[in-house]
This record gives structure tokens, sequence and C-alpha cells, in this order.
């Protein structure tokens, strides 16, 4: 079961969950609303849910055209993510930007 890690920009406070393999970030939210996580829109459009991936890129679905636009929009490119359009495949780091 993979590992989703939350950390603060400063690293400073760290939340460790274990999810099932293929989980959404939006499913896993749902079931625990005690995770620093907020969504907007919830199809990739609104950039609410933009995320720093530290550690794990390569564990995360692919981006979707949809979801690059709005990163572009929003300034944001490299690690960044919507956490709206995000399925876990393995062990990941994140932090709100």
């Amino acid at each position: 079961m993979p590992m989703l890690r939350f950390t603060s920009k400063d690293q400073a406070t760290e939340i460790e969950i274990r999810v099932a393999g293929g989980s959404e970030l939006l499913a896993i939210q749902r079931k625990n609303p005690e995770l620093p996580l907020k969504f907007g829109c919830c199809h990739g459009e609104c950039g609410t849910c933009a995320i720093e991936v530290l550690q794990g890129s390569q564990n995360l679905s692919k981006c979707s055209q949809q979801e690059l636009l709005t990163l572009k929009k929003k300034g944001l490119s490299g690690n960044h993510r919507l956490a709206c359009q995000c399925a876990l495949n393995g062990d990941v780091t994140i932090a709100r930007p």
C-alpha cells in the first residue's frame, strides 16, 4: 500500500497515511477530512487544489491537458499538480504551495 505524506513548506508538520494503490487524492480527502487539501471545482479547471510534489512524482497518474493548462494559468509548473487530478500508484510526499 502506498504511503501518502503531507508536509508543510518548512517540513515541520507531517501527516502520513497508507492508501490503496490507484486511490485518487479527492477520494482520500473525503475519507480523511483532516488532511490539508482544499478542493474547488474537482474538474481540473479552478486550481484551488494545487499541490507541490516534493517526492514521488513518478508515482502519480499522468497530467491531463486540462491540468497542464490550469497549472500554466496559475503560474505553476515543475513539481506542481492539481490534487483533484491525481491518483497514487506509489509513495508520494506533497505540500500545499
